[in-house]
């Protein structure tokens, strides 16, 4: 499991080059199971008899095995993207939080120990100020521990995957060995009776495809040791504390599904649900960032076609609106942050709270007139249709 720094020097390059090897090995097994199945076939139309019938038979599941084989394979090569993709989107979030350091005022060192600066809070700075500045540095420090059991969480779940794999990879290894010591024990006591009778046909691929097993499960162990395990904390607590935090970071928030929307949507729901919980924005503030979360973008984090760079980060989708992207659909022209920024979707709601807070009254508004407020959109009224799904959507949080 990689910790601060090393999550942040992280290369992924390798696990596309196994998903690589792992697609063309599915694609090979596959052929070699419909090449196969075409020798039965032509051996079941030109030789008859009951040795024919068992080597037939034999060559069938030969076919099988290749392509029970492939099978394997295609599920690695799906666990290991899933996964490459999942730790590249923790060192994203990883690299956004860090970004926001600067901002406590504060520091951040190579074990991910944020101290603040508090002689840039002024030479005598008022308690509100330098509260502001823990709270800061705390949140930044929540984003970092989020970002790691992220990495943390798809490495345990890749494991846990690779190694349901393996149990049926030696269970076929087993039934192919004992498929051979039959062949063998069938030729011997048929001997006398064949004569000089054809061999058994396809019965090298037997050795073939219970090495392309046994190569299935090796790789499946080598991939849960390139993951690593990641989840150490960072190094210290804000305010330059000594780092010695036995507890552990709580499971992310994950809402039954609400109306039509899928798994990744509400999974965008709750992140903006908790960071509307950790800046301590109320109820209605979060209805408020989800209804426009739902108007802007239906809670799908979207990258844009006019800002290349932007299909570099995790996305749900794509649209095409000016230079506007993520889930709230800011634009980086227009001061919302970076790129990188506005496609994280924890940075992204931090932004959207801290201007709907800018906004004198906002509580006392109706929700599509605070909405619009922060938005200011051509479709001023379009919010209200997703305040009930909002609503909703915090009474499954509940």
């Amino acid at each position: 499991m990689p910790n601060f720094s090393q999550l942040r020097a992280l290369d992924t390059a390798p696990y596309i080059e196994f998903t690589d090897l792992a697609r063309k090995f599915a694609t090979e097994l596959e052929q070699f199971g419909s090449n196969t199945d075409s020798h039965r076939n032509t051996l079941a139309g030109s030789w008859a008899g009951r040795d024919a019938n068992a080597a037939i038979a034999r060559v069938g599941q030969h076919a099988q095995d290749f392509r029970t084989n492939s099978g394997v394979f295609s599920k690695v090569d799906t666990i290991v993207t899933n996964l490459s993709n999942q730790l590249n989107n923790a060192r994203q979030r990883l690299e956004s939080a860090i970004g926001m350091v600067p901002s406590i005022p504060g520091t951040i060192d190579g074990s991910g120990t944020i101290t603040i600066n508090y002689a840039a809070l002024g030479s005598n700075p008022s308690p509100a100020a330098v509260s502001a500045a823990q709270s800061r540095a705390q949140q930044v420090h929540g984003y970092l521990c989020q970002a790691l059991q992220q990495a943390n969480q798809a490495d345990q779940q890749a494991q846990s995957q690779l190694a349901s794999l393996i149990a049926p990879v030696a269970d076929a290894q087993a039934a192919v060995a004992a498929r051979q010591g039959e062949t063998e024990t069938d030729t011997e006591a048929e001997q006398p009776s064949t004569g000089g009778e054809a061999g058994t046909p396809g019965g090298g691929n037997s050795g073939e495809s219970g090495s392309e097993k046994d190569q299935t499960g090796k790789d499946g162990e080598d991939d849960k040791s390139t993951g690593g395990t990641p989840g150490g904390q960072p190094g210290g607590q804000p305010g330059g504390s000594d780092g010695n935090n036995d507890d552990s970071t709580p499971p992310g928030l994950v809402i039954p599904p609400v109306g039509d929307f899928s798994e990744a949507q509400m999974a965008n729901a709750a992140r903006i649900i908790e960071v509307g919980e950790a800046l301590g924005i109320s109820e209605r503030g979060q209805a408020i960032a989800l209804a426009t979360a739902m108007q802007e973008s239906t809670l799908r984090n979207l990258a844009n076609t006019s800002l290349p760079d932007s299909l570099n980060y995790p996305n749900e989708g794509t649209g095409r609106d000016h230079d506007s992207v993520g889930v709230f659909q800011q634009r980086p022209s227009q001061g919302w942050g970076s790129i990188a920024e506005c496609m994280d979707v924890d940075y992204a709601a931090t932004k959207f709270y801290e201007e709907l807070e800018r906004v004198k009254g906002w509580e006392d508004m109706e929700l599509t007139q605070a909405a619009q407020a922060v938005q200011r959109s051509a479709f001023p009224d379009a919010y209200a249709k997703w305040e009930t799904q909002a609503y909703q959507i915090l009474e499954a949080r509940r």
